[in-house]
């Protein structure tokens, strides 16, 4: 690879048909555009990222009884350490992934 070549990236899909554009622009404007096009690049990919659905749209049930630990071991931090259909939430002792939460029937009188 010359020094006037650059790696090709991997991209998500769909973000292809923007590329050959960009690339055309970046050739042509010299190597001071290509930091504008590396910059638009990172932007759009933190947008899409960002996009991304975690899996899980519910809440984290209440915490109402907590241990008595002073620094309770934490097993995640974020949704993205756990398991599809799982969330990192608190529980009475440390965060964990844990599953939803069984849904409970309303029963009306």
């Amino acid at each position: 690879m010359g020094p006037d070549q650059l790696p090709t990236p991997i991209l998500p899909r769909g973000l292809n048909v923007i590329i050959p554009q960009l690339d055309t622009l970046a050739t042509s404007q010299g190597h001071g555009s290509m930091k504008v096009v590396a910059t638009l690049l990172l932007v759009g990919m933190l947008i899409l990222w960002t996009e991304l659905p975690t899996g899980s749209a519910w809440s984290c049930p209440r915490v109402h009884i907590v241990c008595a630990m002073l620094n309770p071991p934490n097993h995640c931090y974020t949704d993205r350490q756990c398991p599809r259909y799982k969330k990192c939430c608190p529980t009475f002792c440390g965060r964990r992934c844990i599953s939803r939460p069984p849904s409970l029937p309303v029963f009306h009188a």
